[in-house]
């Protein structure tokens, strides 16, 4: 069962996310028949589910003051999928995503959205998480050599929450987490939104992310936290718990 000791908190604050080209690991030739044979059986097991596109991952940060930088190299998705398949790669392929709070007033205090995932997903399946969250794809690397994260929570909001990304107020990160059994670096974000409750649960449930949405708020958010237990992701614990601490709430 997944636990808080599955998490590493690696910096509290803002962060940033650069990234650069890189070329694909380098794999003994065995290593690499097995990469893309199991590359091969995804695609046939799944169809379309599964394409190669580059994912960001992590090879190393820096924390100045309140700021952490990450650094990213875009890799082909089949190594991520056959290091979670084949638990073999030379170099771990970790990929950096980012995951969202979405927080709005509800009756004088804050209120959080829960979302809990499909069964049939491949990592924490029927689990409670925050929401929203995705990798970032190379759609979202600027020539600057920045990553627009945030326009990608925006856009992940738009699609798990099924509201207009107009809702968003702000996106504001405030740390950065490693989960150990995802193997992910995860940029945490508050996005404050202008929605009602009555509002959001109805647009979630159009959502093919979610089979539920629960609705905690602020006062309640200790009894949650109790009350899901090992059914909530240790990421999200670890979001919930920071956030906490962050805006006043422990």
């Amino acid at each position: 069962m997944p636990s808080a000791a599955d998490v590493d908190i690696v910096a509290r604050g803002c962060a940033r996310l650069l990234w650069r080209d890189g070329p694909p690991p380098k794999l003994a030739e065995a290593q690499q028949r097995a990469v893309d044979e199991a590359w091969q059986r995804g695609v046939a097991e799944l169809g379309a589910a599964l394409y190669e596109a580059p994912i960001l991952t992590y090879c190393g940060h820096d924390t100045t003051g309140d700021l952490t930088t990450l650094y990213g190299v875009y890799q082909p998705y089949r190594y991520y999928y056959a290091q979670c398949q084949l638990g073999i790669m030379g170099r771990p392929v970790d990929p950096i995503g980012v995951s969202g709070l979405t927080v709005f007033s509800e009756g004088g205090s804050r209120a959080m959205a829960i979302g809990r995932r499909g069964v049939t997903v491949a990592q924490y399946p029927g689990c409670w998480e925050c929401v929203p969250s995705g990798g970032v794809d190379d759609s979202y690397a600027l020539a600057d050599g920045t990553v627009d994260f945030a326009a990608m929570l925006r856009h992940e909001f738009v699609e798990e929450v099924c509201l207009p990304v107009a809702r968003i107020e702000r996106v504001t990160p405030f740390a950065v987490i490693y989960d150990r059994l995802a193997r992910t670096y995860d940029i945490c974000c508050e996005l404050r939104v202008a929605t009602t409750g009555a509002e959001l649960t109805a647009a979630m449930r159009r959502s093919d992310e979610y089979s539920e949405v629960l609705l905690v708020t602020e006062e309640r958010l200790e009894d949650g936290l109790q009350q899901w237990g090992d059914e909530l992701i240790p990421l999200s614990r670890a979001i919930l718990e920071l956030y906490r601490e962050t805006t006043g709430l422990a």
